[in-house]
């Protein structure tokens, strides 16, 4: 399995702990299933986990991947008061994680051929 990935100059690892390790404790304190450490760039994942619910909880955790290294995070915060922080990135993220994979199974049905997937523009800009 692919263990390292790269986000606009950013290079990530994935490493794979036991279900009660520390870096599984997140923000908050909860010990969780899956964290991602912003300084060290390495993306903490249970081994305990079966294979539908590791793709969810990787695709939750790359979110916060792409918010930190394509710099959202400064957006989404300028969005909601500082208290509610952590709650709009676990939101996004939850959005990825169970929404990411239907949308683009839904353009793929519909645009079948014409189907391309695009990477964004790593200067900044923001296409609505």
């Amino acid at each position: 399995m692919f263990k390292e990935f790269y986000i606009n100059g950013d290079w990530w690892k994935i490493v794979f702990v036991n279900p009660w390790d520390k870096h599984l404790v997140d923000r908050t304190g909860e010990i969780t299933l899956a964290t991602s450490d912003y300084s060290e760039k390495i993306v903490f994942i249970s081994e305990s986990l079966n294979k539908e619910l590791l793709t969810h909880v990787f695709l939750h955790e790359l979110g916060h991947c792409i918010m930190f290294s394509c710099g959202l995070l400064f957006e989404l915060h300028k969005m909601v008061k500082r208290e509610f922080w952590i709650q709009a990135e676990e939101w996004v993220c939850n959005f990825i994680a169970n929404y990411g994979c239907f949308a683009i199974k839904i353009a793929r049905d519909v645009l079948g051929n014409d189907f391309i997937c695009i990477e964004p523009a790593w200067d900044g800009a923001n296409v609505a």
